[in-house]
């Protein structure tokens, strides 16, 4: 098995296939430090996740899986993804997060037409985990189909849960409207010890990072309007 360190675990694992096993290189490392948790063979799961999407790649299918266990793993290490797009500038994240298909790319791709030096974290999962002053943002081999994402961490600086509309606008918004948009978006264990863990995690990023609900157009203005916005916030 190869060593990876990942969101500043290590891990060892070993995908066969495109696209984690190209995506996973550049989080590849040699060293001896404690293995964290191993990602054992997921062959058997591979194979029947793929029996019943034979709509999907095998590669695909083992993207899915290996995705699966190490966001679930993730939970005890003070650790939850959320499905978003993230974009870094002036060494802080930013998240979007909405359902497939509802423009995330495309607004932090305005973020790297409009906003100068600009870069993205990660375009599908990344990580966020929480340390005792700061909660981090990680990209992850996890990070889509266009593999848009780099090997790094920063300070999360807020999360904007977007929707289409015909005019720009961003809303602050309180934990308990946010928690159910976070739940929508991120690992959701039928189990009770990670469920509860979970939760705890939520609600300390929801009280510790600014929280918003945003309106969008695909243009210049709604990437400026939400770094503007976003960039300024405390709480």
């Amino acid at each position: 098995m190869n060593t990876y360190k990942i969101a500043d675990l290590i891990i060892k694992m070993n995908p066969k296939h495109d696209p984690l096993l190209s995506q996973a290189k550049a989080y590849l490392i040699n060293t001896r430090e404690l293995v964290d948790f191993v990602i054992p063979d997921l062959t058997k799961d591979v194979l029947a996740y793929h029996n019943d999407n034979q709509d999907l790649t095998i590669g695909d299918c083992e993207y899915i899986m290996y995705a699966s266990y190490f966001y679930t793993k993730l939970i005890e290490y003070n650790g939850i993804y959320l499905h978003a797009s993230a974009v870094v500038k002036d060494g802080f994240c930013y998240m979007f997060s909405a359902p497939s298909g509802t423009g995330k790319s495309t607004h932090t791709n305005l973020w790297l037409k409009n906003i100068k030096d600009s870069l993205i974290l990660n375009d599908d999962k990344p990580a966020i985990r929480i340390f005792d002053d700061t909660i981090y943002a990680y990209g992850t081999p996890f990070s889509g189909k266009h593999d848009l994402s780099i090997n790094q961490k920063y300070p999360l600086k807020g999360i904007s849960f977007i929707y289409r509309d015909s005019k720009n606008t961003i809303t602050k918004i309180n934990p308990n409207e946010s928690l159910s948009l976070m739940m929508a978006q991120t690992v959701r264990s039928k189990q009770e010890k990670y469920l509860v863990k979970t939760l705890s995690m939520l609600e300390t990023i929801l009280t510790k990072t600014p929280i918003y609900k945003m309106g969008c157009t695909i243009s210049k203005e709604a990437a400026l309007m939400s770094y503007n916005t976003m960039k300024g916030q405390t709480l």
